[in-house]
């Protein structure tokens, strides 16, 4: 990430341009900088997302030079990928069972950053639970229950109605169901890791209830969302 000084030297940068006005030909910022995509992508890394949105409002080219990193930058499809050969899949499965992306994956989506040991947390009710289960065991994952989970997993689905953590219990949490799969990006012996944890309430309202605002950024089918003041001081 860039240093404090780098992202402030750019948000002044961008708080003059929008003061005057430009033509391509007036600044070489916009003609060379910002019409080429293998440089304007590595200063905008750099910048917080509030400050390359004031960037995109100086001028038509810095507004499309905006527009397409953004586009490829927070790509959802390309993000869930690690995970699913098949993202639009998963996320048709969302639509189906309302299940949300929240923890620190949803922040690496967020923050453009991805950990080679990451795992993905999914939020599903416990009406919906089976079927997103069903699903991960017919996309390549194994269902791994821990110490004090039953081996069968429609068992221990309904037996999360009489939960193993008193502390998970009071969160809303049914139960947590860990399903993995060797990952095929890694010539070791790592494993892709999904948690499906299981709510007796909504989705939203667990994770509004579990995670503070540093992880409650919500992936979902259409859209992703994160608090407005996430973007200036990220």
């Amino acid at each position: 990430m860039a240093s404090a000084e780098t992202k402030q030297s750019i948000a002044e940068l961008s708080d003059r341009l929008q003061n005057i006005s430009l033509k391509p030909s007036d600044h070489v910022f916009v003609l060379k900088i910002l019409t080429n995509d293998l440089i304007f992508e590595v200063i905008f890394d750099a910048c917080t997302p509030a400050t390359f949105f004031r960037i995109s409002r100086t001028c038509r080219i810095a507004y499309d030079a905006v527009r397409f990193y953004v586009g490829r930058t927070f790509n959802i499809n390309r993000h869930l990928s690690q995970y699913f050969p098949d993202p639009l899949a998963f996320r048709s499965l969302q639509a189906r069972t309302a299940a949300l992306i929240s923890g620190s994956n949803a922040l690496q989506f967020f923050n453009r950053l991805r950990y080679s040991n990451s795992d993905l947390d999914v939020y599903v009710s416990w009406k919906s639970a089976m079927e997103v289960g069903k699903w991960m065991l017919g996309h390549g994952y194994t269902y791994k229950p821990s110490v004090s989970q039953l081996e069968d997993l429609e068992q221990e689905i309904h037996a999360g109605h009489h939960s193993h953590d008193d502390y998970a219990e009071g969160e809303g949490i049914s139960t947590v169901l860990l399903f993995v799969k060797p990952s095929k990006e890694y010539d070791t012996e790592k494993e892709l890791q999904v948690h499906i944890i299981v709510s007796f309430r909504t989705p939203m309202e667990v994770i509004m209830k579990v995670h503070s605002s540093v992880f409650t950024h919500l992936p979902t089918l259409f859209q992703a969302r994160a608090d407005m003041a996430y973007f200036d001081s990220s």
